[in-house]
């Protein structure tokens, strides 16, 4: 990574959620490419329950606290992937928000994973939404929007996730003006409430390992990513690294895209607030 100093990584999971390396292995791989600022942001619980949630929330804060000072100049935040299935509470015990969603409201007042599976997603647009793709992120990018008027979340976390199954056509793909509209809506509701959006890369990551069943893509879009960009807004590159060795991945390729699209600043965090950085 060129001058990786400059940077920060404020989306990561460690095993204490669904990771698969602990916040010590987590850090000590930071340490060693010169990030400036780690920020470790656990799945916070539903009000639901699932598998790949916090489970001890007090915990996981002591947890992550204790690593403050013990790893050299790295600066070390306790942060939250805030899901939008969940009533959040005790937000004073966290240095950022991360908001998210992850389950998708049905008409009849289910919950369903938008990131498990094709099939899954396939299902779900079949039975719950009449078939249309379009109704199916109608629907997700409301919930996006109403998350963040309710949350006001530091940073908004993968926005167009939906798009992650669309590897062969037949998924949510932003190619229909009903689904730009909506994505577009939920763009500018996140940048009107002052959130930072991410641009997130564990896609693009997870596609490297050889994850075949998902688009190797970065969120947003190019088409999202212009609208931030005409709206004056700045990205921050997230990893979403479920493990050590992928913390800071991709960054490189996305400084690439960003300067190719316009864009001559990025947002980092320096340790006590989120600054603009020149790229």
């Amino acid at each position: 990574m060129t001058d990786p100093a400059r940077y920060s990584d404020l989306h990561i999971h460690t095993d204490l959620c669904d990771g698969g390396d602990t916040p010590e292995a987590m850090a000590e791989r930071a340490q060693a490419l010169g990030l400036r600022t780690l920020g470790f942001s656990g799945h916070s619980p539903t009000d639901f329950g699932c598998e790949w949630e916090l489970r001890d929330l007090d915990g996981y804060v002591g947890r992550i606290n204790s690593l403050r000072g013990r790893v050299r100049e790295l600066n070390i935040l306790c942060g939250l992937e805030y899901d939008s299935g969940w009533t959040l509470v005790g937000r004073e015990r966290f240095d950022y928000i991360i908001g998210s969603v992850h389950y998708i409201p049905t008409p009849d007042g289910r919950r369903v994973p938008i990131d498990e599976s094709r099939e899954i997603t396939a299902e779900c647009i079949e039975r719950d939404f009449g078939g249309s793709s379009d109704r199916f992120a109608e629907a997700y990018f409301e919930e996006l929007a109403s998350m963040v008027a309710r949350v006001r979340p530091d940073i908004v976390g993968h926005l167009d996730l939906i798009e992650k199954f669309n590897v062969d056509g037949g998924m949510p793909d932003g190619s229909s003006s009903a689904y730009r509209r909506a994505a577009i809506g939920a763009l500018d509701a996140a940048i009107d409430c002052g959130s930072v959006v991410e641009l997130n890369l564990g896609a693009i990551l997870r596609a490297r390992r050889g994850r075949r069943d998902i688009r190797p893509c970065a969120y947003p879009s190019e088409l999202l990513l212009r609208r931030l960009l005409e709206r004056g807004g700045a990205p921050i590159l997230s990893s979403d690294a479920h493990r050590a060795e992928d913390i800071a991945g991709g960054f490189d390729e996305a400084l690439g895209l960003l300067r190719t699209i316009g864009f001559r600043e990025i947002t980092v965090h320096d340790g006590k607030k989120f600054v603009r950085k020149s790229i």
